[in-house]
């Protein structure tokens, strides 16, 4: 019987880091943003959950060297991530 190779454990966590670090600074910008104080506080513990998660992700995640990303695309990506959480909390 074959056996099994066991996977890194960082696999599946490591990939998530950038997005959850993005969407961290997004709903960082959201609670700045917002006018009402409950609204504000939601926002705040939602970017101190993806921070949580950026930072979990990152210890388990191997060094590795990646290029330089364009910081124009990142805050483009950023404002996109912002329009798209406002459109969805916007339908409900």
């Amino acid at each position: 019987m074959p056996q099994m190779k066991p996977r890194p454990p960082c696999d599946s966590v490591s990939r998530h880091y950038p997005l959850a670090r993005l969407k961290a600074i997004a709903s960082e910008q959201r609670a700045s943003a917002a006018t009402d104080p409950a609204l504000r506080q939601d926002w705040e513990e939602l970017a101190i959950e993806w921070h949580l998660l950026a930072s979990l992700s990152a210890a388990t995640s191997a060094p590795a060297a990646a290029p330089a990303k364009d910081p124009t695309q990142v805050v483009s990506y950023i404002e996109n991530l912002s329009g798209a959480m406002h459109g969805v909390i916007g339908n409900n």
